[in-house]
């Protein structure tokens, strides 16, 4: 795949200024729970072809105000020249018993079980250029958030999911057996090892927004 970068005013004077107004609430509402919020470079499809893409970058506030407001009415309500699909890279762990491994966030009504992987970000200078830097990419994930050792044979590219306003860079990797320490707990607060029929069943779990993207493909 040859993954072209790209550089255009993606903004207007009233989309920053509307977009501030709703980053700062976000900022006050993630302060008085005392959680973190970042904002930083993140990558995001201009256009795709079968064999090729194209990327650029924008914001991570752009994504906080999707949360507010659809893509649609965002074009429409500002004259935008973009679609707002954001790039993140997600690797499914499975084992030889075809049981899939899941970080836990517990929230208030309900457990979330999140993959391996987050937004493509740029960040420390890692510029992507080209297909094996979304590669590099996957594996810093695997090496962050897991205490896998990686071994390239074991992870596989499967597809590049479009779903909304994500876009999927999926990897699997193959484990013989899945152990009960193998995630980092604190990228998660807990784990669930789970059948792939159990993923989107509701019954005690519920998919993230990224992971519930690849419904259909799964």
């Amino acid at each position: 795949m040859i993954v072209k970068n790209i550089k255009k005013n993606i903004y207007n004077k009233k989309y920053l200024e509307d977009r501030e107004v709703v980053w700062d609430n976000k900022l006050k509402d993630y302060k008085d729970k005392g959680i973190p919020l970042w904002n930083g470079s993140v990558y995001y499809l201009d256009e795709f072809a079968k064999d090729s893409i194209s990327i650029g970058l924008c914001e991570y506030k752009d994504l906080v105000f999707l949360e507010v407001k659809k893509v649609k009415d965002l074009k429409e309500e500002y004259n935008l020249n973009f679609d707002f699909i954001y790039i993140n890279v997600q690797v499914l762990i499975v084992d030889k018993q075809c049981k899939y491994l899941f970080g836990t966030k517990h929230n208030k009504d309900y457990i979330e079980i999140i993959s391996v992987g987050g937004t493509l970000r740029f960040e420390d200078g890692n510029q992507i250029e080209k297909f094996e830097d979304i590669v590099d990419y996957a594996k810093k994930e695997i090496s962050i958030e897991t205490k896998i050792k990686i071994d390239l044979d074991s992870l596989k590219y499967k597809d590049m999911i479009i779903d909304s306003s994500i876009c999927t860079f999926l990897f699997e990797y193959n484990i013989d057996v899945i152990e009960d320490n193998l995630l980092n707990i604190g990228e998660f607060d807990g784990f669930v090892i789970i059948e792939k029929s159990e993923i989107f069943s509701k019954n005690k779990f519920m998919a993230g927004a990224r992971l519930k993207s690849l419904q259909d493909f799964l």
